[in-house]
């Protein structure tokens, strides 16, 4: 009898690590195409638009002119330094969530609640690493498995290769 309870237990357990893995691999297949939203707004959206979003403080834009900078596509001069500051204003906090915590009195004494100001952000540093490195991979003309998974798969890289060839015409 014990053992029939264990196995189904350790059945059910191991059915929920599959589901589980397999939820997380269709999830990062679609967050690393959302994670390159920025770079593909670099390649398409009119560069003027981008630039008077970027000085409003978008942060997709922000970061979208960064790379046209770095990489001195689509008619844009290259400048690193210019792409180095607004890739860091992209990265910036975009001001604070507070959440608030209970935490447990000791020794009798009564517990308390604090608040933990957690900053927010419009475009993480993950995103703004998958995106460099697919950008990257595109500027040196790498198709190798490495630089078509930094560029979420084989479609999106084929798509964001004509792109960036497109972008590289100065168009």
């Amino acid at each position: 009898m014990t053992k029939a309870i264990l196995s189904k237990a350790a059945h059910a357990a191991a059915m929920l690590g599959l589901c589980v893995g397999l939820a997380g691999c269709l999830t990062a297949r679609a967050t690393a195409s959302t994670d390159l939203e920025p770079l593909v707004s670099a390649l398409t959206d009119p560069v003027d638009d981008l630039r008077d979003r970027a000085e409003t403080g978008q942060a997709g834009a922000q970061y979208a002119m960064a790379v046209l900078h770095a990489y001195g596509v689509r008619g844009v001069t290259p400048d690193p330094d210019q792409a180095a500051v607004l890739r860091r204003r992209a990265l910036a906090a975009r001001g604070y969530t507070p959440i608030t915590t209970y935490i447990a009195g000791l020794r009798g004494k009564p517990g308390r609640v604090a608040i933990i100001n957690t900053p927010r952000y419009e475009l993480n540093a993950v995103q703004a690493l998958r995106a460099d490195q697919c950008a990257a991979a595109l500027a040196r003309g790498d198709q190798s498995p490495a630089a078509v998974e930094a560029c979420a798969g084989l479609a999106e890289f084929g798509r964001l290769e004509a792109l960036w060839a497109e972008a590289k015409t100065g168009r």
